[in-house]
């Protein structure tokens, strides 16, 4: 992936759920990051088209 440039806005978040799904003794987790991405040299990006 060296053809890509990415920048991160934010850290990640993380976020576990204990009580929300503590009746079916289960633990959630929610986690939340914002980044962007640009392709700086095509040439290293491929491509994969299938048909429908």
């Amino acid at each position: 992936m060296s053809g890509l440039a990415t920048k991160f806005v934010e850290e990640l978040e993380l976020e576990v759920l204990r009580e929300k799904y503590a009746d079916q003794h289960a633990i959630g987790v929610v986690a939340w990051m914002e980044f962007d991405a640009k392709v700086e040299d095509a040439q290293k990006i491929s491509k994969l088209t299938c048909k429908a």
